[in-house]
């Protein structure tokens, strides 16, 4: 028997065990099930928190009135505040310019005019409070992926730009981070002034038109960074595509990022589109370095591919060959030095230690023998005036100690 055709006896009885979304998609499909079941539908919006706030930003966003007042009044305990005068870098702060709307209901409640205006009035510029956390209503949306709402409330006029986590990240941030591809799209995309200008005006808060692509989290990172840490391919295309600068830095670029997380799409598309491979970070350390360091050699061999240099140095003077060597990598040493007439393989960092001096301290006794075959210098002193067979010494590594005896030292 088809749905329509069961009698309401059986219909509520399932309309009962539904979850809330699977309950609005049956009440879509037609009219007498809209007029049967409606009820239930609020009754989900009222007795469960994430539906109360979804009807709540989603009412006061087109105006609604009625259910407006039927969240505040029948739901689950909610605490609202003005975006206007709430301050997310000092959330403890009460200075303000404007009382605050703060709304508070736990279980039915009478709820006034002035609160359902207020609520109305401010709509897409609501906050709300979760015990420790505060978010804004498009905050919220993203976070409980209502991509409808979310949708909504952009078009609305609601602010891309509040910061509201630790580390000081817009909506975009966290979109390229976690590779939603659709919501980043909304926030680049430009939206047209609505009848919210005059609101956005009288309140102060009148936003650009898209997501600003180059705002800096806490830490110095665009959302350009974290696509490319996280190695979402499409999104650091979609923002590159926007505009977002390919090189920009406080700490790392993207190419960083992308380089020591070992996202190969990533460096790749990175290196295709223009990045420098060649920029340090904070540490002096060029991608190639970080790469060598964490023994990535695929991504080292796409690194040097597209110009890399291997002779820059860290702020320590290490080359990537003294990283190789201290690491004791066989295959990354080799593959250093097969640049050639680039290589000075008795390079000195500001020690004064040379690659070989480090593969011996460490014991690693195949990189020191590839050193030697390659034509390092054995009797090499560093600033201490110590040679390689000194350090083997010294640091007890006597099967090195004994094979720099026995080539020469």
């Amino acid at each position: 028997m088809a749905l329509l055709d069961l009698p309401n006896e059986l219909l509520l009885p399932i309309a009962k065990e539904l979850h809330p979304s699977d309950l609005r998609a049956l009440v879509l499909t037609n009219r007498r099930l809209a007029n049967l079941l409606m009820s239930d539908l609020h009754k989900s919006a009222v007795t469960n928190k994430k539906c109360a706030l979804a009807a709540l930003f989603w009412a006061a966003a087109v105006g609604r009135e009625a259910m407006v007042r039927l969240v505040l009044e029948k739901g689950p305990k909610i605490v609202i505040d003005d975006i206007c005068t709430y301050d997310f870098a000092n959330p403890h702060s009460t200075t303000g310019t404007s009382k605050k709307l703060n709304v508070m209901f736990e279980g039915p409640s009478k709820c006034s005019d002035d609160v359902v205006k207020q609520v109305l009035k401010k709509g897409v510029f609501l906050v709300v409070t979760e015990g420790r956390r505060t978010w804004t209503c498009l905050h919220w949306a993203f976070e409980n992926k209502q991509k409808a709402l979310f949708r909504l409330l952009l078009d609305r006029g609601a602010s891309t730009e509040v910061l509201v986590n630790a580390s000081q990240q817009t909506i975009l941030h966290m979109a390229a981070r976690e590779g939603d591809e659709v919501s980043a799209k909304l926030l680049l995309r430009e939206r047209c002034r609505t009848d919210t200008h005059a609101q956005l005006l009288q309140f102060g808060t009148l936003q650009s038109q898209r997501a600003d692509i180059g705002r800096l989290d806490l830490l110095g990172y665009t959302p350009l960074h974290l696509a490319a840490e996280a190695g979402k391919v499409k999104l650091v295309e979609l923002l590159l595509d926007n505009g977002a600068r390919i090189d920009s830095q406080i700490h790392d670029t993207a190419l960083h990022l992308a380089a020591k997380h070992e996202q190969e799409a990533v460096v790749a598309l990175l290196l295709k589109r223009g990045a420098d491979p060649n920029l340090k970070d904070a540490c002096g350390m060029t991608p190639l370095h970080l790469v060598v360091l964490y023994r990535f050699k695929a991504v080292a061999e796409m690194l040097l591919l597209n110009g890399a240099d291997i002779t820059t140095r860290d702020r320590h003077g290490a080359t990537v060959l003294h990283v190789a060597a201290e690491n004791g990598d066989e295959a990354l040493t080799k593959l250093l030095l097969r640049e050639g007439s680039h290589v000075n393989i008795d390079v000195k960092n500001h020690s004064g230690n040379t690659p070989l001096h480090l593969a011996a301290k460490y014991g690693h006794e195949a990189v020191v023998a590839i050193l030697l075959k390659e034509g390092a210098d054995i009797q090499n002193k560093n600033r201490d005036g110590k040679t390689a067979v000194y350090l083997a010494s010294l640091w007890s590594n006597k099967s090195v100690e004994e094979f720099l005896w026995n080539n020469g030292a």
